[in-house]
């Protein structure tokens, strides 16, 4: 077991060196503010790092999962483990086997997002998210907790299963949200108030979420649910090519409306994330899907701590 001081003693070792004087700056600025906001087990949550809205001493399941190869950078990954852990915990056939979205440093959930189990704030890619992190994670680290935990392995399984079938109430295999629903069960990472049936980001989370899962799954020598997975993944990978081109445009549409027409517009989350999760494997449509979010990028900080990511990957 690695003990507090360990842990400690290894946060924020990483330097970096250039030609570039600014680059240097910037590098040892975005440490120290990314280690201010570290917390070392003072808390009842156990290690976390802020990743909300601030002044919420909190973390939010979005935010966590996009913080996690900066925080594995930055020898916080006890830190995402933890809190990774704390979602995983807390799945429940009471909230349709969504988890808390966020959790404070109190481990309970934030009073802002939540008031009880039928009335609270969530988006559905989220636990396919928590999947695509866990296998990132164990790439990164190495650590076998990510194959062999069995709460995490249960999360897992419950969101493949009753919590994919719970929310995908028509059956073709991807999960929509209705207006019913109030602010639990948004099928979009785009909180732009459209509120749409189904987000291009909810299926690139999905197809994410199975490839991971079928890595995982594949190290664990379990090969038929790792082919079960990567058969999945493809399957909706060729269903989000074929119908979610918007030829007009030469790039995908990014949310699908209640009536089941397609937002035109560029839908940003709708249209970047799905190139963040690597959900796109057709080079030619790729390569306009690129252009079309270099022209467009993204208004909001949050959005935009994306590109980057996206960038570089390609």
């Amino acid at each position: 077991m690695t003990h507090l001081s360990e842990i400690k003693s290894k946060a924020g070792a990483v330097t970096f060196q250039s030609s570039d004087k600014d680059l240097d700056e910037g590098f040892a600025w975005a440490k120290q503010q990314a280690l201010e906001y570290a917390h070392f087990g003072e808390d009842a949550v156990g290690l976390w790092y802020e990743a909300a809205l601030p002044e919420r001493e909190a973390f939010c399941i979005r935010d966590v999962m996009h913080h996690s190869n900066g925080a594995a950078v930055l020898g916080l990954r006890f830190h995402t483990k933890n809190m990774i852990m704390r979602f995983a915990e807390n799945i429940a056939e009471s909230r349709d086997w969504c988890t808390y979205w966020e959790i404070t440093k109190d481990n309970v959930p934030a009073p802002v997002d939540y008031d009880n189990d039928q009335d609270f704030w969530y988006n559905l890619p989220a636990n396919f998210d928590i999947i695509d992190t866990s296998w990132r994670q164990f790439q990164w680290t190495g650590d076998n907790y990510y194959l062999n935990d069995s709460k995490l392995q249960e999360f897992f399984q419950l969101t493949l299963n009753e919590y994919t079938k719970t929310w995908d109430k028509d059956g073709d295999g991807l999960l929509e949200y209705y207006p019913e629903y109030g602010r639990r069960g948004l099928a979009t990472f785009n909180e732009a108030g459209l509120h749409p049936l189904l987000g291009g980001d909810m299926i690139g989370a999905q197809i994410s979420g199975y490839r991971a899962f079928a890595h995982l799954a594949s190290l664990r020598g379990q090969t038929g649910e790792a082919k079960q997975y990567a058969d999945k993944a493809k399957a909706l990978e060729q269903l989000y090519e074929k119908d979610w081109w918007n030829e007009a445009k030469d790039r995908f549409y990014g949310a699908m409306l209640q009536d089941r027409s397609f937002v035109t517009n560029y839908h940003a989350e709708g249209n970047f994330l799905p190139l963040y999760y690597g959900s796109i494997t057709n080079q030619e449509k790729l390569r306009m899907a690129l252009e079309d979010v270099k022209i467009n990028r993204v208004a909001n900080v949050e959005g935009k701590t994306y590109l980057p990511d996206i960038f570089y990957r390609y």
